[in-house]
């Protein structure tokens, strides 16, 4: 049968091979393997083509980054070997299997509490979850999803049982609050921590401005917050500050002139949702554009003036260049596309449609 799979061009180039395509295909016995390597291949199997393994928010993605693509017709990602040959093939697929197989052991580590004496002076910062409702760990497990700073009160062993790994997968700390000897109120906060211009930078909020001089750095619960610490700050020298924004795992430097651009952009409309019904929540879109017609998976941001009236984005993003660079495209909805905001039919693929 064959196999499908994609070979690291820029590798070749450097090893004086000529690879006009990408995408290869092989002609490839299964009685000819030994039965590791086929049990192997086959998990990777998706029709003919060998495809990799994503982890993304507690789940193992077989093909695709995040769920919501596996909905469109976009292809699965597939291996990229360094030849165009079984072994080639083989040995990238095995990496891809035990890098995978690291993450899951890394994230069923038990989670480690840290003690507290008395409730954290932020303590408003975290969103209650009640014990009250019957969907406590549901609801806790889509907060964690979503990033955000929460508290609720649990048994240590149903928290170890079915929060450890939504909460190792997101990278979050948790603090303890003892009411008992099995359990008490939790507080739990992600961290966004990575290296930025050769300083470890740690924030538990992922837009901040960052003081490169001194590596202090203040909390922004969005953009244009981190435009008012950055525009109105008198005590530091507007030199020395970055504004940093959290993506795919690294921090990216936001010019405070885009974020200028975004709010002279905006389209200001009225509408009968409300903000936070629609800030942050997936949207599957088809729209019209200058240069035809935009499709996708993204994210509406939303944001709110003193008239009542709201601006509504679709945000996309997606790799740049290399590991470091991401592209971020912006579409600013007019007032005629309100009408267009609907539920999503299909919860799995988005949770808004806009067509």
């Amino acid at each position: 049968m064959k196999l499908r799979f994609e070979v690291d061009q820029a590798d070749s180039f450097r090893r004086g091979i000529d690879r006009p395509k990408s995408i290869v295909s092989i002609e490839v016995n299964p009685a000819d393997l030994p039965e590791d390597e086929r049990e192997l291949i086959s998990e990777h199997l998706v029709g003919i083509d060998v495809v990799q393994f994503f982890y993304h928010h507690g789940e193992i993605l077989k093909g695709y980054p995040i769920k919501e693509l596996s909905y469109t017709n976009q292809e699965p990602k597939r291996i990229i070997a360094n030849g165009a040959t079984l072994p080639a093939l083989v040995q990238a697929t095995k990496a891809n299997h035990a890098f995978i197989k690291r993450i899951e052991a890394s994230l069923n580590e038990p989670i480690q509490f840290r003690l507290l004496e008395k409730p954290p002076k932020n303590e408003a910062d975290f969103e209650f979850i009640s014990v009250q409702r019957p969907d406590l760990l549901e609801q806790v497990t889509d907060a964690i999803r979503q990033m955000r700073r929460i508290s609720f009160e649990s048994r240590l062993h149903d928290l170890q049982e079915h929060l450890k790994l939504p909460l190792n997968a997101n990278s979050y700390v948790v603090y303890l609050l003892p009411a008992s000897s099995n359990g008490g109120r939790f507080y739990c906060e992600p961290i966004f921590g990575a290296e930025f211009n050769g300083k470890m930078v740690i924030a538990h909020s992922p837009i901040i401005v960052y003081n490169e001089k001194t590596g202090r750095f203040v909390e922004a619960k969005n953009l244009f917050k981190a435009l008012d610490i950055y525009l109105l700050n008198p005590t530091e020298s507007i030199d020395d500050l970055s504004i940093l924004s959290w993506e795919n795992g690294h921090w990216v430097i936001i010019a405070p002139e885009g974020i200028i651009d975004i709010a002279n952009d905006s389209k200001w409309i009225r509408t009968r949702w409300k903000q936070e019904e629609l800030h942050k929540k997936r949207v599957e879109f088809e729209i019209p554009t200058k240069g035809g017609l935009a499709s996708g998976i993204g994210e509406f941001w939303a944001r709110r003036n003193a008239d009542g009236l709201l601006a509504i984005d679709i945000v996309t993003q997606s790799q740049g260049r290399d590991w470091a660079e991401c592209v971020q495209t912006r579409f600013h909805l007019p007032q005629a596309a309100e009408k267009k905001i609907l539920r999503h039919p299909n919860p799995e693929v988005a949770e808004f449609l806009v067509k």
